[in-house]
């Protein structure tokens, strides 16, 4: 009888309940697959209002002694803390983790960074060999079935999008340009004649035969000034010109589509 006297007396509880509980938490994916999640965990004594009971932590840290690592987070901060809302008083644990990248990088950001430097090398190779379309169609063929692939590891949220979806989108895009860019030059580049050739295009043309070194002119063009020189502008001319153009204007769209990303996860 003493000893339940005593108990009332200091109004200490001790309870140690027991259970597995599941839970969700929203997410953030679109730094994906180097995204931090925070999720925050409450609990409160439903019916029981702050004049009746209020929470108090024995420890800012919630304990890990049942805690087992996992192979695709790391826990960064797992903090407690009390809070009233609604007249209630709520015991809340903060869990910050963080995505281990190291297999996201390796199976996917790697293959989609070759694709994306690969492919516009095709308006290096020679028209003549007849691989260039092939090649191209290769190239979009090959990184449409990593897609289809890889898509089933990227988290399927709209809000937010994954932004390495959207790369990869940007990039499958480009490769279909590429392809289109790829033929319309091959059209240029077997024509015998300029007359059905736009004018923009033969001064394009132009301009890529004036910024050649070793290019051979005529004796009677040796005196006249270099804007006035009568260039015989060939098909072959234009699709030299538009692939030097195509080359350029595409790797600097993969660049900047890349750099904007990295600079993007790595805020």
């Amino acid at each position: 009888m003493e000893f339940f006297s005593a108990l009332v007396c200091t109004g200490q509880v001790y309870t140690s309940p027991g259970g597995i509980m599941k839970a969700k938490c929203p997410t953030n994916v679109a730094k994906f697959p180097f995204d931090t999640q925070e999720c925050i965990f409450l609990f409160f004594n439903w019916g029981l209002s702050t004049s009746e009971l209020i929470f108090s932590p024995v420890s800012d840290k919630a304990k890990l002694d049942w805690y087992t690592p996992n192979s695709d987070w790391i826990l960064l901060d797992y903090s407690t803390f009390v809070e009233t809302k609604n007249n209630f008083s709520t015991f809340n644990v903060k869990l910050t983790i963080k995505r281990q990248s190291l297999y996201y990088v390796v199976m996917m950001i790697l293959p989609t960074l070759l694709f994306a430097l690969l492919n516009p090398l095709v308006f290096v190779i020679p028209v003549e060999s007849g691989e260039r379309i092939s090649l191209a169609m290769t190239i979009l063929l090959s990184y449409a079935i990593f897609l289809t692939l890889v898509s089933t590891a990227i988290p399927t949220s709209s809000n937010p999008m994954c932004v390495l979806l959207a790369v990869m989108i940007t990039i499958i895009s480009l490769s279909g340009l590429i392809v289109v860019s790829v033929v319309v030059i091959s059209k240029y580049s077997f024509k015998k004649t300029t007359d059905e050739i736009i004018t923009q295009l033969k001064n394009l043309a132009k301009w890529g035969l004036k910024k050649k070194r070793n290019v051979v002119l005529p004796m009677e063009d040796h005196t006249k000034e270099i804007d006035d020189i009568d260039y015989n502008i060939t098909g072959k001319d234009v699709a030299n010109a538009l692939d030097f153009v195509c080359l350029c204007v595409f790797y600097i769209a993969i660049v900047v589509c890349l750099i904007a990303y990295f600079m993007y996860v790595s805020i």
